[in-house]
């Protein structure tokens, strides 16, 4: 069975190799992005962990969020995902679990994932357009997205995105590592 140590240092380890993953081709980012829009709430080191075990999550929890206060059965076998917390000065495994994983009871409280709700759809477009400097005002939402992440690879160089993610990367994996070991 594996100990504590050797689970952090695998998560640790697919943390790194999927962050490596991400600079490999704009498809990688892109599935990335996806994943990480539905789990705004995760941050980004917990979102390529979460992506890299369910890269069809959509709404992650903790057990105890789903059980106790949500009222939610996590099913029988399920494996939850395994994050990094660090709890008194101690990096520790912390899982979570996609709705997925879950069996709504009759006492579960209703959930849904946010979307932009067709009457205000326009109106995000403009706002995204105006922000982002996009001068096609026909271009939908995705259209608009899109355009933004091509600009921003042209004018990002494929060094300067592993640079950033590698030490966004190296000081997680030194904070870490320094609060383990």
């Amino acid at each position: 069975m594996e100990n504590q140590k050797e689970k952090i240092a695998r998560i640790s380890e697919l943390l790194e190799n999927e962050t490596l993953k991400l600079t490999n081709s704009k498809e990688n980012w892109l599935d990335f992005l996806t994943v990480a829009a539905r789990l705004y709430k995760y941050d980004f080191k917990d979102s390529i962990i979460i992506a890299a075990h369910k890269p069809n999550a959509s709404m992650c929890a903790d057990f105890n969020l789903w059980s106790d206060k949500l009222h939610y059965k996590i099913k029988q076998g399920t494996k939850g995902i395994p994050l990094l917390r660090e709890v008194n000065g101690y990096v520790k495994p912390y899982y979570v679990y996609d709705i997925s994983d879950t069996e709504r009871q009759k006492s579960s409280k209703k959930v849904g994932l946010w979307h932009i709700k067709p009457e205000h759809k326009r109106a995000v477009e403009q706002r995204f357009s105006t922000a982002f400097g996009a001068v096609d005002d026909n271009s939908n939402l995705e259209a608009l997205i899109n355009k933004r992440v091509d600009k921003s690879i042209k004018t990002l160089t494929c060094p300067v995105v592993i640079f950033i993610i590698f030490i966004s990367f190296n000081g997680f994996a030194q904070t870490y590592s320094a609060a383990y070991f």
